[in-house]
């Protein structure tokens, strides 16, 4: 009998402790969800230029966390998505929709900050890549890069761009209007592999006025210390 009653307080401790399969309802106060998600991170198609899912860079355990404030049953205040310790998208809500500063990778290689306005991009927008950002000061893994876009598009290897400083960076500001590119340059970043396409788009009175040939960034793999 005893062991059987160690046996039920064992079980009973681990469903304690186990991370809950679905929602916890709450109706004020924060809630934390830990989803196995590949939902499309909010405004990625709009201000990258194609779409990108919450778990495009998780390998091994592709869970993504929700942090969000609750009020009366909305989300209302801070709300931060992240997975292995990594930022993916942090912003404001107000009744369940995006509402003030909004930014997208904030860690990574590529990063947004935007301005949303109760759901729809509206101001300023900048953006930041740096392709070398990490790689330049860790040990990389050596690869064979290969971009079959690349060849298709003509871009030899030879002007490929497989290393530079970890200072490098490609900065654009531009101007969203109800929801839409309005003026100002944006950044594109298309991968294809290793490989990360990179243009820069100007917009006059939400007209594409201009757009850079295509650079290709080969960024390898590396290990954060």
């Amino acid at each position: 009998m005893k062991h059987l009653i160690f046996l039920i307080a064992v079980f009973i401790l681990h469903l304690a402790h186990a991370e809950p399969k679905m929602p916890i309802h709450v109706y004020n106060g924060l809630k934390k969800t830990t989803v196995r998600s590949e939902a499309i991170v909010p405004y990625t198609k709009e201000i990258l230029g194609s779409e990108r899912r919450f778990d495009w860079k998780v390998l091994e355990n592709p869970n993504v966390t929700f942090l969000e404030n609750i009020v009366n049953e909305q989300s209302n205040g801070l709300f931060i998505a992240f997975s292995e310790g990594q930022v993916i998208c942090i912003g404001n809500k107000k009744n369940n929709l995006f509402d003030g500063e909004y930014c997208i990778y904030p860690d990574d290689e590529l990063s947004a900050r935007a301005i949303v306005k109760m759901g729809v991009l509206e101001g300023k927008c900048d953006m930041v890549f740096q392709p070398f950002k990490y790689s330049a000061y860790s040990k990389m893994v050596n690869v064979n890069p290969f971009s079959d876009k690349a060849r298709k598009l003509g871009i030899n290897e030879d002007e490929w761009i497989k290393n530079g400083d970890g200072d490098l960076k490609i900065s654009t500001e531009g101007f969203f209007k109800e929801g839409k590119r309005f003026s100002g340059d944006f950044l594109n970043v298309v991968l294809d592999g290793t490989a990360h396409f990179v243009t820069i788009e100007t917009y006059e009175n939400f007209e594409l006025i201009s757009k850079t040939q295509p650079k290709v960034f080969i960024i390898q793999p590396y290990v954060l210390r």
